[in-house]
């Protein structure tokens, strides 16, 4: 059986409360587990994550500056305090 996801975010129908939305103040997206042409810990090695970095900057910039799924993308190794 194959899991599918749907990401469309006009699908979500529950309405968050004003003191909900003040709470949130950032969203993070894990993408390793669901890309299958890389293998999971661990059968992977020391040049999966950085792969999997890279290639997800490429996603993220290709990802229109105006766009609601815009944001920024912060590699554990070198993120700062202030942006974990």
């Amino acid at each position: 059986m194959k899991h599918v996801t749907d990401m469309d975010p006009t699908k979500i129908s529950t309405e968050l409360t004003d003191t909900a939305k003040t709470k949130i103040i950032s969203t993070r997206i894990r993408v390793a587990r669901n890309l299958s042409m890389f293998p999971l810990n661990p059968g992977a090695d020391a040049s999966t994550r950085p792969a999997i970095c890279d290639m997800m900057e490429r996603v993220y910039a290709a990802i229109d500056p105006d766009s609601d799924l815009s944001g920024d993308m912060f590699r554990h190794t070198t993120m700062s305090d202030e942006q974990s």
